[in-house]
């Protein structure tokens, strides 16, 4: 059994209005359709010495590091994915996340690494906004009304910039990620939505 064939992974799951982080170790068993899984040609999750989890906060350097050793240890057999950790966050924050998994067999580790990025307080504001345009269109006369300070507008802005972070995201444009999350925070500060 080798640690080097495995292939650890995992997937992150944000709950409780984005103040929890499930971690999900998503390995699996070794099969001919998943050679990197836990097992046969591979180390087994109860032979593995060490391992470790690391989580780095938007805007922050320094991973706060968790042993689930033990947990890794318990899954005799693998039977598909299971919980590796559970984060309680006292407030949820937007931004790119890093998550690390190591997994060791001695001095020998292999490694899975993500950025993740989270949009979870921005979409609670968005969701907000299109809340009150709904509310205002109701006690309007009719649908015509072209005000750029109407909560329809805003609304639409706020979607907008929202739907171009995630397409900054998924062409791994970093700066303009950036910039448009700063822009949505601050038009969520100023609506005061309390997300």
């Amino acid at each position: 059994m080798a640690v080097d064939t495995l292939t650890p992974n995992f997937r992150v799951c944000w709950e409780d209005d984005c103040k929890t982080i499930k971690v999900y170790d998503t390995t699996g068993a070794h099969s001919p359709a998943n050679t990197g899984g836990w097992g046969a040609a591979n180390i087994t999750a109860s032979a593995a010495t060490r391992a470790m989890f690391y989580y780095t906060k938007p805007g922050e350097t320094t991973a706060t590091e968790l042993d689930k050793t033990t947990i890794v240890n318990l899954q005799t057999p693998v039977g598909g994915e299971f919980v590796l950790a559970t984060i309680t966050l006292d407030t949820a924050k937007d931004g790119d996340w890093t998550f690390e998994y190591k997994v060791f067999d001695g001095a020998e580790v292999v490694i899975r690494k993500y950025t993740v990025t989270s949009l979870c307080v921005v979409r609670c504001c968005v969701d907000k906004l299109w809340a009150k345009a709904a509310s205002g269109l109701m006690s309007e006369d009719c649908n015509c009304i072209d005000d750029k300070t109407s909560y329809t507008s805003r609304a639409l802005v706020a979607e907008a910039t929202y739907r171009a972070i995630i397409s900054g995201t998924s062409c791994d444009n970093t700066n303009a990620r950036t910039a448009l999350l700063e822009k949505l925070q601050r038009i969520c500060k100023l609506e005061n939505c309390n997300c």
